[in-house]
C-alpha cells in the first residue's frame, strides 16, 4: 500500500483552490478600492443626490 499518491494529489487540489481564491481576493479586493474613490468626495455625492432630486436641498441644506 503506498498513500503518497493520494496525499500528493490532494496537496494539488489544495494549491490550486488556495490560488484560487486568492486571486478572487484580489479581484474583490481591487474592484472595492475603486469603489471607494467614487464616495471619498461627500460634497460631490450631496451635489449628485440634489441633481436626481434624491435629497430636498431645501430640507438639507449643504454644510459650509
Amino acid at each position: 500500500m503506498h498513500p503518497e499518491p493520494k496525499k500528493e494529489k490532494q496537496m494539488k487540489k489544495f494549491k490550486i483552490g488556495g490560488l484560487i481564491a486568492l486571486l478572487l481576493g484580489l479581484v474583490l479586493f481591487t474592484g472595492l478600492i475603486v469603489n471607494a474613490d467614487e464616495f471619498t468626495d461627500v460634497g460631490g455625492l450631496y451635489d449628485k443626490a440634489v441633481n436626481e432630486n434624491i435629497i430636498d436641498p431645501n430640507l438639507y441644506p449643504k454644510a459650509k
